[in-house]
């Protein structure tokens, strides 16, 4: 799984992205299709279903400004800055790739940072799902570092707001006093 898409008002998981071993390409699988998560994603389709479902990523030309000078004006040389590069036609081979997101939706990657009202408090691991009715019930968060990290969850009726990480309603003192963690 790559990332989860989520409705952020009703607190409710709505799409995976899931890109099979040894796949180019991922799909957006939505939460009904899903049966359980784990250690594996088991989804209730065939291979076949899977292959129609939305792609999880957009593929699109990355169209450049033409070369303001012909070959002919520069004699051979280029502007200062720009040695180096050749544009002949002002198209390039390059393309931009970005995540597909649903309508009303908004992506939650492990790792992205998670803020309390006075700071940083940890990163996303993972989130606790009820499979059944697709609602969020908490943040699993990392704190620390690879020789000292504390992993704790944190209700999600804490957040407030997604988007540049997830940010709760809670001070860094009130995470301890609800975890008895300590989160400096």
């Amino acid at each position: 799984m790559q990332r989860i898409i989520i409705d952020p008002v009703g607190n409710r998981l709505t799409h995976l992205a899931v890109k099979p071993d040894g796949s180019l390409a991922g799909r957006l699988v939505p939460a009904d299709r899903v049966e359980s998560v784990g250690a594996e994603i088991l989804l209730r389709s065939s291979t076949a279903e899977f292959a129609q479902f939305e792609a999880a990523e957009e593929t699109a030309p990355q169209h450049q400004a033409s070369w303001p000078y012909s070959p002919r004006e520069l004699s051979g040389r280029f502007p200062a800055g720009v040695e180096g590069v050749e544009r002949d036609t002002g198209y390039g081979n390059r393309t931009t790739t970005r995540d597909r997101i649903p309508a009303g939706g908004l992506e939650v990657r492990r790792g992205e940072p998670v803020y309390a009202t006075d700071g940083e408090i940890g990163r996303v691991q993972g989130l606790s799902i009820e499979l059944q009715d697709r609602h969020l019930i908490r943040l699993l968060l990392d704190k620390g570092h690879l020789w000292g990290r504390t992993r704790f969850t944190i209700p999600v009726g804490s957040v407030d707001g997604f988007g540049d990480g997830i940010r709760l309603d809670l001070t860094k003192d009130q995470v301890r006093e609800l975890l008895h963690v300590s989160t400096d």
